[in-house]
């Protein structure tokens, strides 16, 4: 009988990631990840090429199916549209996360800054029908699979998918994910 259970430790370490439920875990579990995999996470440059091809794990290779998807449409130009631009996002609220997505796969290089440590806000979150499918276009149901099942009803738990969405397109968020790291560039 075979075990789904990963014996490589960065695939372990990627289910982690993925399972983490709060701000902290996953920064703990992506840091963990990108230690195994001897990747810089702040080389935004080519960070996500090096990711994809030292986490060789099926699981993880859906979602880069997903990402890719996302990533080869043409208003991106390869990630080359906005190669030469720094681009700072207030606020890790669902606007300032899904905007840090867009930027990154435009090419930018993206920081985001959020006051608080963790997503508290227990507001009901309606999800319209292109919601729906842009966040399933970005691997929502690799990082939460009771999305859109019914269950997936509060707004920090939306933040929780995109905040994990954005860390794989590399990103830099400090306050909840990174407060304690400090970078200039």
């Amino acid at each position: 009988m075979s075990s789904k259970d990963p014996v490589n430790p960065s695939h372990a370490a990627f289910d982690l990631f993925v399972q983490a439920q709060s701000c902290k875990d996953v920064k703990n579990h992506f840091a963990a990840l990108c230690r195994q995999l001897d990747i810089d996470p702040l080389d935004f440059r080519s960070f996500y090429i090096k990711l994809k091809e030292r986490l060789n794990y099926w699981k993880a290779k859906a979602l880069w199916t997903k990402l890719d998807k996302r990533a080869s449409h043409p208003d991106y130009k390869q990630g080359k549209a906005s190669s030469k631009n720094k681009c700072l996002v207030l606020g890790a609220g669902p606007c300032g996360l899904r905007t840090a997505i867009e930027l990154a796969l435009l090419g930018a290089q993206v920081v985001v800054l959020e006051k608080r440590e963790s997503f508290s806000r227990n507001n009901v979150l309606h999800l319209w029908p292109y919601t729906i499918s842009d966040l399933r276009g970005l691997g929502a149901k690799k990082f939460y699979g009771k999305f859109c099942t019914g269950s997936l009803d509060h707004i920090s738990e939306w933040r929780m998918i995109v905040l994990k969405g954005l860390t794989c397109t590399v990103a830099q968020v400090w306050g909840c994910f990174a407060k304690s790291s400090q970078r200039s560039s």
